[in-house]
């Protein structure tokens, strides 16, 4: 039986199972981790109204400046690097195998390495005024972890662009955190009546952490690791040759990924280090979260183009550049309504969703979205880059937005903390907007340089 013809740059995704419209990929992806970011938002804001600023200081420097940078370079972007080989040429288990070994690394570095920053360390010893924070910050490891063990059984769903699936997960994902949070962080004076406030919620954070680390193991076992077995046409097989091939091919991802964590790592240091108390990082961290949500949309709307994206910049050049710059004006029209919505609501946002404390905060807030707008942009074509496979000219871009990043940091973090953190944010968008897009337009105008000379 003959097969109809499929239309170039057209998604072949995997088993042959079709895909439903982009559009409503897209919606599933945007529901579902809309969910989850604002879960994780309301996380901070159930923080800062129950616990110590220095308990809202570490949970964030555990998330941003510790966990992110290890876990996400050992991890080695491998869920991207699978989207993105869109010809086949290693199987799945080859890229889940590298996954697993690299949160395997990164378990034992923060086994050895979390005690160290928590009693060796005395700007941080000072702050962890309890043991519970050292708890709390194993369990921020912990819920990076097993976030990533989940995270590349995501590329099948892609693959196959079945993103309703993908949508579903990270929504119970959002939902364990909140839960565990708006009952755990109130209900902290009594369970811990003898402890004072800054230690009940200390405590009662470090449990509701444990508590949504759990069940985030739970959803991956029992949803999108079994999809991943049950699914068809998925090679679940893999040898140390292929492990090996994939982990060389994957490593400038990992660079990549470790280099952009830490331009948001930085500054958090820096501020730790000028002001010797997770105060001040807890209060980058609550307005820094508020920026962060529109990013958590735009990776969904890029994820969910990345099959199409790689296929057709393989094989319609032309259709690749149409999708790239609608992805670029959606990021475009995200950030230019985020930064509207800040400048009108900003103030009693942070009055309410915080605590009054927060509202004096508001112009370092409004810098923050303004750079954020910027950086969406930059995000979006970051991810178009990655989907050409242009992995290891990503390097050096990323070293160039880490030194500018620095650079602004030490200038000006230690004269105004919160205020030169929010400039270095938009300096770092910036740079990154501006490297990525001009990446992306030299790597087009090849593609179609290629192309004329095989016509001709």
């Amino acid at each position: 039986m003959s097969t109809p013809d499929r239309a170039p740059g057209s998604a072949a995704p995997l088993g042959g199972v079709s895909p439903p419209p982009l559009v409503r990929g897209v919606a599933y992806m945007l529901i579902g981790n809309g969910v989850l970011s604002l879960c994780r938002f309301g996380a901070y804001v159930f923080l800062a109204k129950f616990a110590d600023a220095n308990v809202l200081g570490v949970f964030d420097f555990a998330s941003i400046a510790l966990s992110a940078p290890v876990v996400l370079f050992f991890g080695l972007e491998t869920r991207a690097a699978f989207v993105a080989d869109a010809r086949g040429q290693y199987p799945f288990g080859a890229y889940r195998m590298v996954r697993r070994l690299g949160l395997l690394a990164a378990a034992l570095f923060f086994a050895v390495v979390v005690p160290l920053l928590a009693f060796n360390v005395p700007e941080v010893s000072r702050s962890l005024f309890h043991p519970s924070l050292l708890w709390l910050m194993f369990g921020v490891c912990a819920g990076r972890l097993v976030f990533q063990l989940a995270e590349v059984d995501w590329g099948v769903y892609q693959r196959r662009e079945q993103l309703r699936n993908l949508g579903v997960s990270n929504a119970l994902r959002g939902a364990a955190v909140i839960a565990s949070f708006a009952v755990l962080l109130p209900a902290g004076r009594w369970l811990f009546p003898d402890a004072g406030p800054a230690e009940s919620g200390a405590k009662s954070a470090t449990i509701a952490t444990w508590c949504y680390v759990v069940v985030w193991l739970a959803i991956w076992w029992f949803l999108d690791r079994a999809a991943v077995r049950s699914a068809a046409g998925v090679d679940l097989r893999w040898s140390w040759r292929q492990v090996a091939a994939v982990a060389r091919h994957a490593f400038p991802l990992g660079l990549v990924i470790l280099i952009l964590t830490l331009c948001d790592s930085v500054p958090r240091w820096i501020i730790k280090k000028h002001t010797l108390e997770m105060a001040q990082v807890g209060f980058f961290g609550a307005l820094k979260v508020m920026a962060m949500g529109a990013s958590f949309l735009i990776v969904q709307v890029a994820n969910a183009a990345a099959n199409r994206l790689a296929i057709r910049y393989q094989t319609a050049p032309r259709a690749f550049l149409r999708l790239a710059v609608k992805l670029g004006g959606v990021a475009a029209a995200l950030g230019a309504g985020l930064f509207v919505l800040t400048w009108l609501l900003g103030r009693p946002l942070l009055r309410y969703a915080y605590s009054p404390e927060y509202e004096q905060y508001y112009p370092e807030l409004l810098i923050l979205m303004a750079g954020q707008g910027v950086l969406l942009i930059g995000a979006m074509f970051g991810f178009i880059t990655t989907q050409m496979r242009r992995f290891w000219v990503q390097v050096p871009i990323q070293l160039i937005i880490l030194a500018a990043t620095t650079v602004a940091a030490v200038a000006w973090i230690p004269d105004d903390p919160l205020r030169g953190a929010a400039w270095t944010a938009v300096v770092r968008s910036v740079t990154q907007a501006t490297l990525y897009i001009s990446c992306v337009a030299l790597g087009v105008r090849k593609r179609f340089s290629a192309d004329g000379e095989s016509a001709g």
